[in-house]
């Protein structure tokens, strides 16, 4: 049944969605007036294009995860980024992993860095690695540990310089084995000495052998002491004699006896011993 003309209050509004009423015939001015903070879910479902862009800031707010999780994907396309901007942190939990796929671009933009930071690990998949290639850097900086450790290898090498870059510390320390794994093709070239120092002991022991053959000078210099006694002897190993004669006296005094162990004569000559 078609639902045109004027409509009373909330009350006669829903009633006619729940009826099977078409309210294409419903001026937008009417939706903002009608539509409250607390409007059920199929309400929203009922809604075109340009009525759906009319709902306030104000309503967008008042939206239940539950209603959010109602949302189709043709619902998501018609919100607007500056809808996107009014949604709260807890809100976000209403959009599913294919939710978030269905972001545009320009929505994604819109993100605010307490709705990135909200985002489980899980949610975060649903963005594809040219969205996370085109995250500004006040959202990179947003994700925590846990989100950065979830990303995609695919993800991760889409950061940008830039991007990765700024990566903090906290969030350097979330990289997982598997990502840590991945920097064998590509080295740690991208890595700067400030994040290396940042990794842990465990994180240090999941290297590459191939990735510890490409650390430069400054890189090596950046090796925390305390950082030292997490290298496998298959990666001391690793290291060229070039690469630990840069090592400091500090560093070489944190070399375990199982280190020790493991270099060749030319190694043990490059660190003096």
């Amino acid at each position: 049944m078609r639902y045109g003309g004027d409509v009373a209050n909330r009350g006669e509004f829903e009633a006619g969605v729940q009826q099977g009423a078409d309210y294409g015939g419903v001026d937008k001015v009417e939706v903002e007036g009608v539509v409250g903070d607390d409007v059920a879910g199929e309400v929203l479902a009922g809604l075109n294009a340009s009525q759906f862009a009319a709902l306030t800031t104000t309503q967008i707010r008042g939206l239940t995860t539950s209603q959010i999780e109602r949302f189709t994907t043709t619902d998501i396309a018609e919100i607007t980024a500056t809808q996107i901007g009014a949604l709260g942190a807890a809100q976000m939990e209403g959009f599913s992993p294919a939710d978030i796929s269905a972001f545009t671009a320009t929505q994604v933009a819109a993100l605010t860095s307490a709705q990135i930071s909200a985002l489980t690990p899980v949610q975060l998949r649903g963005l594809s690695a040219a969205d996370i290639g085109e995250l500004s850097k006040a959202q990179v900086a947003a994700l925590t540990a846990s989100q950065v450790g979830a990303l995609s290898n695919t993800a991760l090498s889409a950061l940008s310089d830039d991007q990765f870059a700024s990566l903090s510390a906290t969030q350097v320390r979330g990289f997982s084995a598997g990502q840590l794994d991945a920097f064998a093709s590509d080295g740690l070239s991208r890595m700067s000495g400030f994040q290396l120092g940042a990794l842990t002991t465990t994180q240090i022991g999941q290297l590459p052998t191939s990735a510890i053959q490409t650390l430069t000078t400054a890189q090596m210099g950046q090796i925390m002491p305390s950082q030292i006694p997490g290298f496998t002897g298959a990666q001391i190993a690793a290291f060229s004699p070039g690469q630990l004669s840069t090592l400091s006296r500090a560093q070489v005094n944190k070399l375990t006896v199982a280190q020790l162990d493991a270099m060749s004569p030319a190694q043990l000559q490059a660190i003096g011993l």
